[in-house]
């Protein structure tokens, strides 16, 4: 079968087109190390959220729910509220406010430490997604996690 001879000019336009498709779009289409890199700097401003667990008490368990809005300072220090309910009975007090500090690794993952207001010691471990948009935790010693989602 014999080619047209507008056929080899169609695949040589297709060929320069897809090669200088690459040379103008592949740089930008690859992620750039600073951008793709986590710090404490990657967590500033505010995050609201939500978790839930359980709290094992006696032969039976107490179910937890709770919202946060924490304030990062992009250094390792936040401060936050929570309004918790267990076993969807509301709180003595309504928001509760703690502050701690967090670190934040290069590949995204973290931990923090917040001590509440009754003195007792809170660790989570975390993962930051969406650049920074995004915290999902998980508490230390307990079967409770959340979510919290940047607010501005």
């Amino acid at each position: 079968m014999r080619n047209k001879p507008g056929s080899k000019i169609a695949i040589i336009v297709s060929g320069l087109l897809i090669g200088c498709s690459v040379l103008l779009w592949g740089p930008a289409a690859v992620a750039r190390p600073d951008e793709s890199r986590c710090s404490n700097r990657t967590l500033r401003g505010s995050y609201g959220g939500s978790f839930d667990g359980q709290i094992p008490a006696g032969p039976g368990t107490l179910l937890l729910r709770g919202l946060v809005m924490t304030q990062f300072d992009g250094e390792g220090n936040l401060s936050q509220v929570e309004f918790v309910t267990i076993n969807g009975a509301p709180p003595s007090s309504e928001w509760r406010a703690s502050q701690g500090t967090y670190e934040i690794e290069a590949n995204c993952t973290g931990e923090a430490e917040i001590t509440q207001s009754d003195g007792s010691i809170l660790r989570q471990r975390w993962v930051v997604i969406n650049r920074g948009r995004e915290i999902r935790a998980v508490v230390e010693g307990a079967a409770a996690g959340g979510t919290r989602i940047k607010v501005d």
